[in-house]
């Protein structure tokens, strides 16, 4: 297998994972409409570019963890993600500079605020990083979702929802997925 080539099982795991996923974040017949355009609303149309984009992302993270040759590959994501992290402060510091000064004063006036929740973000992405490091980013994307598992099944706790059969059946793909690349090589 050449490096970074997708196998059919992988391919596979993506299918199942993305259904699973449409499956969980569409909304119910009722409240969407019939016919095929109801599903290709503004908000659904930003989520699939913003998925793309975080997925070019990931495959970026990647080769960064990989050209970095560390023989740790916790050493190496905590390199990606200090230059990543670094990069995106000064964008987004710059563009608040020049289109919303008042924005980046109370940015810098609520530093302590943030610190705990960055500090802890940024512990959370250094394990996105390491992983990207140790597998391709099919494999770290599709075992991350967990993480759509976990917060749908806090939010109906806290929110006393109930699950629709579409939602369940959105939970048993993502898991199919899971479970197809986390049982590959």
């Amino acid at each position: 297998m050449v490096a970074g080539e997708v196998t059919v099982a992988a391919a596979c795991a993506i299918a199942l994972a993305s259904a699973g996923v449409v499956l969980l974040s569409v909304k119910p017949l009722a409240e969407r409409g019939a016919g095929f355009r109801s599903w290709l609303s503004p908000a659904a149309v930003l989520g699939l570019a913003s998925g793309a984009g975080f997925a070019l992302s990931a495959v970026g993270y990647r080769a960064a963890t990989l050209a970095l040759d560390h023989p740790l590959p916790w050493i190496s994501g905590i390199f990606a993600l200090v230059f990543a992290q670094a990069l995106q402060t000064l964008l987004l510091g710059g563009y608040l500079a020049v289109f919303n000064r008042l924005g980046l004063a109370e940015v810098l006036a609520q530093w302590r605020v943030s610190l705990l929740a960055g500090f802890t973000g940024a512990l959370a992405s250094t394990g996105w990083l390491t992983a990207f490091a140790m597998r391709s980013a099919v494999d770290v994307r599709i075992v991350g979702l967990v993480e759509v598992i976990y917060s749908y099944f806090l939010s109906r706790r806290f929110f006393v929802e109930p699950v629709a059969r579409r939602e369940i059946w959105g939970i048993v793909l993502v898991v199919a997925g899971i479970v197809v690349i986390s049982t590959m090589r």
